[in-house]
C-alpha cells in the first residue's frame, strides 16, 4: 500500500520564506545544526503522518469542509514571529510568536477534530505558532531578532518526502481561510 507523509500548514509565499530566512539568518548561523531550506519554512497546523494514497481525497474533502466553515467568520490570520527559541528535546531552533492568534489555534483544532472524526490520527498537541529554522541544533545561546509579521489567507496540505539532502516539502493543495 502506497502512503504519503502529510501535514496541514500555514504556508508563506516564496518571498516571505526568503525574508524569514534572511530575517533569522544570524540566530540560524549561531545555532549550528542544519538550516531548513527557505522553501520549506512554514507553520504546521496539523501533522497527519503516513496516510494511504487512496485516503488523499478524503483528506482534501475534510480541508474543504473546514475551509468553508472557517472563511465565513475569519479574517486573514496575522502572526507576528517575534522570538527565537531553542527546543532541547527535538534539537530545533524556531521562530516563535509570543501571541498565538485565536483564529490560528481554532483552525488547527477544527482540522484535528475533523481528521479524528474521520478516523485519521493527527498529532493532537496544541497549536503553538512557530517556524522551525534549523534542526540538529546543539548550542544554546541567547538569540534575538526583529519581529516579522506574516498574513495568511489560506492553508495548505503538504507532503514531506525524505531525500538524501534532507526533507523536501511540496504543497499539494490550498484552501482559503477568509473571503477574498
Amino acid at each position: 500500500m502506497s502512503t504519503r507523509r502529510l501535514f496541514f500548514a500555514l504556508w508563506p509565499s516564496p518571498d516571505e520564506q526568503r525574508a524569514l530566512a534572511h530575517q533569522f539568518r544570524d540566530p540560524i548561523a549561531a545555532a549550528g545544526g542544519r538550516a531548513i531550506a527557505s522553501s520549506n519554512l512554514h507553520a504546521t497546523l496539523a501533522f497527519l503522518g503516513s496516510v494511504p494514497e487512496e485516503a488523499l481525497l478524503t483528506v482534501s474533502a475534510i480541508a474543504l469542509k473546514v475551509s468553508d466553515a472557517t472563511r465565513r467568520d475569519t479574517p486573514p490570520i496575522e502572526i507576528v514571529f517575534d522570538g527565537v527559541e531553542y527546543w532541547r528535546k527535538p534539537q530545533i531552533l524556531c521562530a516563535t510568536a509570543s501571541a498565538t492568534p485565536a483564529a490560528a489555534s481554532e483552525l488547527a483544532e477544527r482540522l484535528k477534530r475533523a481528521l479524528t472524526d474521520a478516523q485519521f490520527a493527527p498529532d493532537l498537541k496544541a497549536f503553538r505558532a512557530h517556524i522551525t529554522l534549523a534542526r540538529k541544533v546543539r548550542r544554546v545561546e541567547p538569540w534575538s531578532a526583529s519581529p516579522m509579521s506574516l498574513i495568511f489567507r489560506d492553508f495548505s496540505l503538504v507532503e514531506s518526502r525524505s531525500e538524501s539532502h534532507g526533507s523536501t516539502y511540496s504543497v499539494i493543495e490550498s484552501w482559503p481561510l477568509c473571503a477574498r
